[in-house]
């Protein structure tokens, strides 16, 4: 059975003007920044998703990486007592996806992963087996979609890695 290789990378950064230090806000014992990174963890459980209690079945395993991106000290430091990998991109950039940009192209580019996830660091509430279920849709469907929440409504952009 073939492997598809998921690159899932988080943009938090510590200086908000709307909410400084949001990711490391403690909700239910944990960071919302550790919540997110431990969600999107739990889409490895499971190496063969399924719809709707396996009534649909992957062609393919998936193997899931994650990486929170940051340019802040706090937030690396708390990942790493946590036992999250960081990705550290100290360029000066407007918002997360240009830091998970530079992040893919500078660590990740040549791994040969097939899908690379934008997941945003203020969603504690998507879960794994939600992630795991729309890599799959993606992946065997293609698209370029974001994830980011609004009005009630999950919004998704998920990019597939073409490196031919």
């Amino acid at each position: 059975m073939n492997e598809k290789k998921v690159l899932v990378l988080i943009p938090a950064r510590f200086n908000s003007t709307r909410f400084p230090g949001k990711p490391l806000a403690p909700l239910m014992g944990k960071s919302m920044i550790q919540r997110v990174y431990d969600n999107c963890q739990e889409a490895n459980f499971n190496s063969r998703p399924s719809f709707q209690e396996g009534q649909i079945s992957a062609p393919f395993n998936l193997n899931f990486d994650t990486y929170v991106v940051t340019d802040s000290t706090e937030i690396e430091n708390h990942l790493l007592e946590v036992n999250c990998k960081v990705c550290r991109v100290d360029d000066e950039v407007s918002t997360g996806s240009e830091r998970v940009f530079l992040a893919f192209k500078r660590y990740f580019s040549n791994k040969g992963y097939d899908l690379v996830v934008n997941m945003q660091g203020d969603e504690p509430l998507l879960k794994g087996a939600e992630l795991r279920k729309l890599c799959l849709f993606h992946l065997e469907n293609g698209g370029i979609w974001q994830l980011w929440y609004e009005k009630g409504i999950y919004l998704i952009r998920i990019f597939p890695v073409k490196t031919s």
